[in-house]
């Protein structure tokens, strides 16, 4: 059984983050001690090293926590997590992609270890080098 600064110190999650998890739900609310203290168990920590896993690959709370609902209402989510799992595949390409042309156009930008190389009319910030940046900012 775990205290919530043990359960804190043992999951890496801050007691505050434990407390909304409870709140809203993804974390069911503990047993008591006489003192009134939370009182985890194993089955909280397991649950816990999920939503980390879950979150860790860009899966949000709310999603997460619909998960959590369907597997307590012994309906198992399988054709649910695929899809989410082939939607984030395919999320994550995309950003790969744009990743990798951004790390060309960086590389193509003339770098200069000496300001007296580049003349003063000579902006070494053309538009076209901005262009990659432009889209990531509107994703």
């Amino acid at each position: 059984m775990y205290s919530i600064g043990k359960l804190a110190e043992v999951s890496g999650i801050d007691p505050y983050t434990l407390r909304y998890y409870e709140k809203i739900g993804l974390l069911p609310k503990p047993s008591r001690k006489k003192n009134g203290y939370r009182d985890y168990g194993e089955q909280d920590l397991t649950r816990l090293e999920f939503i980390q896993q879950a979150r860790a690959i860009g899966l949000t709370l709310l999603l997460i926590k619909h998960l959590l609902d369907l597997k307590e209402k012994k309906r198992e989510p399988c054709a649910l997590v695929r899809k989410i799992f082939s939607d984030k595949a395919m999320q994550l390409k995309q950003q790969m992609e744009m990743l990798r042309t951004m790390k060309e156009e960086l590389r193509a930008f003339p770098l200069s270890t000496d300001a007296h190389e580049v003349p003063e009319n000579a902006c070494p910030c053309p538009e076209s080098h901005l262009s990659v940046l432009k889209k990531s900012a509107r994703s």
